[in-house]
């Protein structure tokens, strides 16, 4: 028979595993170590960010200046640090530059001054994508990296595609990160959490933006006017020609009027219309809300 305190032993053990143990990110001395590994999300091909699990004594002014932000940027990444006083374990999402990744070691690399950056693979991932349009890498290496035998990938594999230095991100690598890049990533986030919420409807037609139309020229954001779905509900828009997907905010049903095709099905500013690569005025997309 168990023995009750085996039991209990074993179960601690399954604690201190990944998955189970709640982790920090630094220690009260220092924000980053070489312990660490950090990692790392992506929104869309240019948004990266990283998770950072607050440890004892550190502080969000002192985070923010570490990792080269304002906290104005981290209040609006993380708009839950403004309604609870902040204790050890809380995820703060930081942004990444593509100026603070070391993604090759060299010859004159420091172990003692770098942690890795991981990526975990998500579906509809694959190494010509993750590696030519958002990590900027060559396929070799990131095999090399990662000692991998082939270029396939699996869903919730790790991927080390990079160092940061644990000295900080320098603030001159986040200026053109702020507000764009932000609001995309919390639009995005929206829609995934619409998602949980109800049952999902994709349908494909015709997206139409008004190119050369002065009468619409005030739409612009990440907004859209769509055919059924609700008005301040969110929405995926994906261009099967450019494999490119934005997140937009349905600002009400398009009006019946004779300037719309009947296949129409989203309206959608200038500024998304370029994000998607069109080329006219109507174009083939495919469409995913939340009924």
């Amino acid at each position: 028979m168990i023995k009750p305190r085996l039991i209990l032993l074993a179960f601690l053990i399954l604690l201190s595993y990944d998955g189970f143990s709640q982790r920090i990110t630094g220690d009260s001395l220092n924000y980053l170590t070489v312990k660490d590994s950090i990692f790392v999300g992506i929104e869309g091909t240019k948004f990266k960010y990283i998770k950072h699990s607050m440890a004892k004594g550190q502080t969000l002014y002192s985070m923010a200046k570490f990792y080269g932000v304002s906290l104005k940027t981290l209040y609006r990444l993380n708009p839950h640090l403004s309604q609870s006083i902040n204790k050890v374990g809380d995820e703060i999402l930081i942004p990444l530059p593509n100026g603070a990744i070391r993604r090759y070691q060299g010859e004159r690399f420091d172990s003692t001054a770098y942690t890795p950056l991981i990526y975990i693979v998500k579906k509809g991932d694959t190494m010509y994508n993750l590696s030519k349009r958002i990590l900027k890498m060559e396929v070799e290496e990131i095999m090399e990296q990662n000692e991998m035998e082939t270029s396939n990938l699996e869903v919730g594999q790790r991927i080390r595609i990079g160092w940061l230095n644990i000295n900080g991100i320098p603030k001159r690598f986040q200026k053109s990160r702020d507000v764009k890049a932000i609001d995309e990533f919390k639009t995005a986030e929206k829609y995934r959490k619409q998602r949980k919420k109800g049952r999902t409807v994709t349908e494909q037609g015709t997206a139409y933006w008004p190119k050369g139309n002065s009468n619409l020229s005030a739409f612009q954001g990440l907004v859209a006017m769509h055919k059924t779905a609700k008005k301040g509900s969110y929405i995926r828009v994906y261009n099967p020609m450019s494999k490119r997907s934005v997140y937009l905010k349905v600002l009400g049903n398009i009006p019946r009027a004779n300037a719309y095709h009947p296949s129409t099905i989203v309206v959608i500013p200038p500024g998304i219309a370029r994000r998607l690569k069109a080329l006219d005025a109507n174009f083939f997309v495919k469409v995913t809300y939340v009924e």
